[in-house]
């Protein structure tokens, strides 16, 4: 297996992929019966995130299912290229429930597998961040989320490790 390095590094983009969130417990949009998940109200949150991206900003976005190690997750394929985005429910208290969200790109289709093409076009990410800018309006104002808090990888893990 040939392992070729990406012409355009994701951290070097400075692509801030993950986010983590608030919301009122109150305000959240209600959740299935089903008790399979971790916690009901991630999968309930982004089916509203794909709800807002799919009918405001025309993304085909997959349908949210549930994920292992996490809440749910969906997939968005652009191009040569599949954007995935995953929710998870970090802690929650009486008042606030807090989410954390990842996205990731990848290369993706037979023809890019064969050429070990394994980098990104500029096309593709620039709908990435236009995603993103989506997701970050959407928050605001469809979830009325609070402390939004867009991370690079680093931070995220810094986080994420100290919030255990």
């Amino acid at each position: 297996v040939v392992y070729r390095v990406m012409s355009k590094s994701i951290d070097t983009l400075n692509i801030r992929r993950f986010v983590r969130f608030r919301i009122k417990t109150a305000n959240l949009p209600p959740a299935e019966g089903t008790t399979i998940f971790k916690d009901p109200a991630g999968l309930a949150v982004l089916h509203r995130i794909k709800e807002v991206l799919s009918l405001s900003h025309k993304y085909n976005l997959s349908s949210p299912m549930a994920a292992k190690g996490i809440e749910a997750g969906l997939e968005w394929h652009f191009e040569s290229a599949a954007i995935t985005i995953l929710l998870g429910v970090r802690r929650r208290d009486f008042d606030f429930t807090e989410f954390y969200l990842i996205t990731d790109c990848f290369p993706r289709g037979w023809w890019n597998k064969i050429t070990n093409k394994d980098y990104l076009s500029d096309s593709v990410l620039t709908h990435w961040k236009k995603m993103l800018d989506c997701i970050n309006l959407e928050l605001v104002t469809s979830l009325d989320a609070e402390s939004i808090n867009w991370m690079t990888e680093e931070e995220f893990d810094q986080w994420f490790s100290f919030a255990k």
